[in-house]
């Protein structure tokens, strides 16, 4: 026999199911069956290598029908998906960030955000494996990532756009709110005339700036909801 329990996985991998199953005696009076808890049977004291059986609590009624009730409270074991899910995802976070602090004028930017975002996106593919469909308790660790990848895409654009604004001639004129953004970025806020390169320069610290306000509002976000179950 088969029996399916809902699963609520918004705080996968450190999340605790609890299963109740019920078995009713429909056409049979309790003086012909009569269902009563025996112990735990044996089998559910094997180990599984992806649950732990937390508590385990059987009960029956007797009514016109006798009734059996078993509780079951299960435990995800998250050594594994710490290991290979969560530590890979926050360190390619990190190294979405560090992509600003490449000079402007370096083409492997590009390459080292499109490489960020494909691993994301595998990353992503590999959590969905790993996990029932459900629509109704996104896991956390699922927004994480999808939040992650977009991040990951307006990064790559921005890394695109300012590799276009360093290539920009020294002739074409620098738009004022640009300029008073760099300034006002610069160390040493002087009046010299300002380059397309130190305005790519600008961008790139800017954007950095911004991830990393991002980064660690949106994961101490993440923790708290993790905390809070």
């Amino acid at each position: 026999m088969t029996l399916n329990c809902p699963l609520n996985l918004r705080q996968f991998p450190f999340d605790t199911q609890h299963c109740n199953i019920s078995i009713i005696t429909w056409n049979s009076p309790p003086n012909q069956v009569l269902l009563r808890p025996v112990g735990v049977y044996d089998d559910l004291k094997e180990p599984n290598d992806d649950l732990d059986i937390v508590d385990f609590v059987m009960s029956a009624e007797t009514n016109l029908n006798s009734w059996g009730t078993f509780e079951v409270k299960l435990r995800r074991k998250s050594l594994y998906h710490i290991l290979n899910v969560l530590l890979p995802i926050v360190s390619l976070s990190i190294l979405n960030l560090m992509v600003f602090r490449l000079p402007p004028g370096c083409g492997e930017a590009v390459t080292c955000s499109v490489s960020i975002v494909v691993a994301f996106s595998v990353w992503l593919l590999m959590l969905s494996s790993s996990m029932p469909s459900t629509s109704k308790n996104l896991p956390l660790i699922t927004i994480y990532v999808t939040a992650s990848i977009l991040v990951s895409v307006i990064s790559t654009i921005v890394v695109i756009l300012t590799i276009h604004i360093y290539d920009n001639s020294e002739s074409d004129p620098i738009p004022a709110w640009l300029t008073r953004l760099c300034v006002s970025l610069r160390s040493n806020k002087t009046n010299e005339t300002l380059t397309w390169k130190e305005t790519a320069s600008a961008i790139f610290t800017c954007s950095f700036l911004i991830s990393l306000t991002f980064w660690l509002l949106f994961t101490i976000i993440i923790v708290i909801l993790f905390a809070i179950g």
